[in-house]
């Protein structure tokens, strides 16, 4: 089984689920924010943290999210293969005692993101081009912690990834939204969602890869 952590409820988990059923992997979604239950790391296959419209500064806001960094601090002590994804990114990084920078580097909307060449060798990216598209909804950003290896970059904000560990991925993107997601969080501007629109079959395609090799990394560790 894989857990999947939602801090909002504004930001869903997308495709996850869909891309789990098809890998025939079991997966439970803790909502975070509702303070309820936590299932016990072991056991855990892997894990993915979401994004949400909060900082990884808010915890006198929503204390909740010193419980979401301990459970990740749990996930990279036992090696579960972890994604974090946008603020889950971040909150990977701030637990690795990186700096998240607020309202630093921050993007809206479909954008270009580079791979580093350690970016090609990994796991992670296998299979993408090395320029893809992305969905990018932040305005927060991370600094790469120590030990930490780029994987990817944009020209906004250079630290797009990370992989820590061997089996821990930070992203400031969002690789699991689909064109509801970016309608509601678009809140009525067009732009973004005619520009999603335009570019959903390249992102699509990229997204649904990334994703696809995460879960092919937690069935390796079995």
């Amino acid at each position: 089984m894989i857990v999947i952590v939602q801090n909002d409820p504004e930001v869903p988990c997308g495709v996850l689920p869909e891309l789990a059923e098809q890998k025939r992997i079991g997966y439970e979604i803790v909502p975070a924010f509702e303070g309820g239950e936590y299932p016990e790391v072991h056991g855990i296959r892997g894990a993915v943290v979401l994004g949400g419209k909060m900082s990884v500064h808010d915890i006198a806001i929503h204390p909740f999210l010193d419980r979401v960094k301990r459970y990740i601090g749990s996930f990279l002590a036992d090696g579960v293969p972890f994604l974090g994804i946008c603020l889950g990114g971040q909150l990977l990084a701030e637990v690795l005692g990186a700096r998240v920078c607020r309202n630093s580097n921050g993007e809206r909307g479909c954008r270009t993101v580079s791979i580093t060449s350690q970016g090609m060798e990994s796991p992670l990216f296998r299979g993408l081009p090395e320029r893809f598209v992305t969905f990018q909804w932040h305005d927060d950003s991370f600094d790469l912690p120590e030990s930490a290896v780029r994987l990817a970059r944009s020209e906004s904000c250079s630290n797009q990834a990370f992989e820590w560990g061997g089996n821990a991925y930070g992203l400031q993107f969002h690789p699991e939204v689909d064109g509801r997601i970016v309608s509601a969080w678009s809140d009525g501007d067009e732009r973004h969602v005619r520009e999603f629109a335009d570019r959903e079959g390249q992102y699509r395609a990229h997204s649904r890869r990334l994703l696809e090799n995460f879960l092919d990394i937690i069935l390796r560790c079995r």
